[in-house]
């Protein structure tokens, strides 16, 4: 939609987004980018037309709006896909969003997470936290940041990649000094880096190009868990989900381990 749009006027309020929209921003000097944010960072590299103001700003009275309003086209609805393709991952996330308790911390990473789930999930609980690493600056210690990030919350979240779980299999030696919370670690196991599926070259590698860049893998996390004495669940279908909900340790972590179908998430790709 974005990219349609082609606004030359951006409005930032807030963190600095995920998106690779605002990273190309930085290739497009002719966009005017004005930041609203409690960090004294603009948030892109370039200076030319990238200005920051300060988050008390926002306390200032607003101008009234001109009679005429400048409508923008709707964004695709994607409600129909994810319905009728439960079982594909960006459907998961709006799954597990919909367990998230109001005021709850939630952490993402690393890229295909976050790209899901920005697009799955309009909105969450009232009072919620969102955090994110991802890309250059974020497959190493995620699990480790989590649990930094989190440590005081009732209840935090977790959502990552199983590669970017790989990455830092020793985090969960801190738990045991930290307070009892509800802590849930989802793993979304689509079995290797499945992000690089959907790169442009790679689409035309052979198939050892693509097993090597994909990292592909059988690996269960259910040894891992147990290793660290923290709760497992492997979720498969949307009944899998309910019954870890309702049985999970309500002051402890517990890993769940999602299993998208393949099948649903390439076609949910291919009809987006």
């Amino acid at each position: 939609m974005l990219k349609q749009l082609n606004p030359q006027r951006v409005l930032r309020l807030g963190a600095v987004p995920s998106w690779r929209w605002w990273r190309d921003l930085e290739d497009r000097p002719e966009v005017r980018v004005l930041n609203v944010s409690r960090a004294p960072f603009r948030g892109l590299a370039r200076t030319e037309h990238v200005s920051l103001v300060p988050w008390e700003t926002l306390a200032l009275p607003i101008p009234a709006p001109p009679e005429n309003t400048i409508h923008q086209p709707a964004v695709p609805a994607i409600d129909s896909f994810l319905e009728s393709l439960p079982l594909s991952e960006p459907a998961w996330m709006r799954h597990l969003a919909n367990q998230v308790s109001p005021g709850a911390t939630v952490f993402l990473g690393n890229s295909l997470p976050i790209r899901e789930w920005n697009l799955a999930v309009p909105t969450l609980p009232a009072g919620c936290r969102a955090w994110a690493n991802r890309g250059a600056n974020g497959i190493d210690g995620l699990v480790s940041t989590w649990l930094g990030v989190a440590a005081e919350a009732a209840e935090s979240w977790l959502i990552i990649g199983d590669l970017s779980t790989l990455y830092d299999l020793s985090a969960p030696w801190i738990l045991a000094q930290l307070p009892p919370a509800k802590r849930r670690l989802v793993i979304i196991n689509n079995g290797g880096g499945k992000i690089f599926s959907r790169v442009a070259w790679l689409k035309n590698a052979g198939p050892e190009a693509r097993k090597v860049m994909e990292n592909s893998h059988s690996l269960t996390f259910a040894p891992w868990a147990q290793m660290w004495g923290m709760g497992y669940k492997l979720i498969t279908r949307l009944e899998d989900l309910t019954a870890a909900q309702n049985t999970a340790d309500p002051s402890a972590c517990t890993v769940w381990e999602v299993r998208p179908d393949a099948e649903q998430t390439a076609e949910f790709w291919k009809q987006l």
